[in-house]
């Protein structure tokens, strides 16, 4: 299997599962990813106690309605960080499981089967892939603080999709559909505000994933690519269009930072008039967070 993290700095996977063999399975799973299991007992995740993971593998136990609190504890205590909620088949846990929770919240129920630790594996990259994508949000959320409800649902919308993506990343049509308004009046929504257009922040969503996953986690760009259903030649194509050279060497001669992910932001700033200090602020406040 793939290391997909840098040995040099793992993400942190807080690992709450209270039964032997599914821990050494999760355990197992993010060690095959690069990343670092830290197994943590329910009291103190309950309590918390302890913060600040990159990610949150929960098993719901003690498996009643303080399950439901501890989730809504890490919620609070990791407000970017994906969850998964890797729970075991038994009695009562679907009451458990269908309360309404973020978009960053995934559910995985436990087997026994040979298969279940390339299952597990295979939840991990995907859980790998959201943690980039949770800080896109974070970013623009910083940059654009009062954008109307439905751009905000759009942005929120198309992170969720992306990081559930596979083979076929999400488009402006399908994002329609699922907000239940039309392409017109999506883009009416638009009207008067200086920021892309739907299509255009959806491109810019996925360059701008593409490029912290590889800064902050290491994670090589065809691999991202592929989290969020993007090969080769469409992120070629991608960087081609939105990022030109031009202004990549402008903005690199001009400014002490030059890795990728700070000049993709760049150009998205000085194309929609936003402060360069603001932008690199935003910048490094998402890198150390997403390490």
């Amino acid at each position: 299997m793939q290391t997909l993290v840098s040995p040099d700095s793992p993400l942190q996977f807080g690992c709450c599962i209270s039964e032997g063999n599914p821990r050494e399975l999760v355990t197992r799973a993010v060690g095959d990813i690069g990343g670092e299991a830290v197994n943590i007992g329910w009291e103190s995740m309950h309590h918390r106690k302890a913060c600040g993971w990159d990610a949150v593998v929960y098993d719901l136990a003690p498996w009643d309605k303080r399950s439901q609190s501890t989730i809504r504890t890490i919620i609070e205590a990791c407000p970017t960080a994906p969850i998964l909620l890797y729970a075991p088949v038994r009695p009562g846990i679907g009451s458990l499981l269908c309360d309404r929770w973020p978009d960053r919240v995934g559910i995985k129920l436990q087997f026994e089967d040979p298969e279940e630790a390339t299952r597990l594996y295979d939840q991990m990259r995907v859980l790998l892939g959201r943690i980039p994508l949770q800080h896109i949000g974070s970013i623009f959320g910083a940059l654009f603080p009062e954008l109307p409800n439905r751009v905000s649902t759009y942005i929120r919308l198309a992170i969720r999709e992306l990081g559930d993506a596979g083979q076929v990343s999400p488009n402006v049509s399908s994002l329609a559909y699922s907000m239940e308004v039309s392409l017109r009046t999506l883009e009416r929504s638009w009207a008067g505000l200086r920021i892309p257009s739907p299509k255009e922040l959806l491109d810019w969503i996925m360059l701008l994933y593409i490029t912290l996953a590889g800064e902050s986690t290491c994670i090589p760009v065809g691999a991202a690519g592929r989290v969020i259903g993007l090969d080769a030649a469409a992120i070629c194509r991608l960087r081609k269009r939105l990022v030109s050279p031009m202004i990549a060497n402008a903005l690199q001669n001009g400014i002490e930072s030059t890795s990728d992910f700070d000049v993709t932001l760049l150009s998205f700033a000085r194309r929609y008039g936003i402060s360069a200090d603001h932008v690199l602020e935003v910048s490094e406040h998402a890198v150390l967070k997403c390490r």
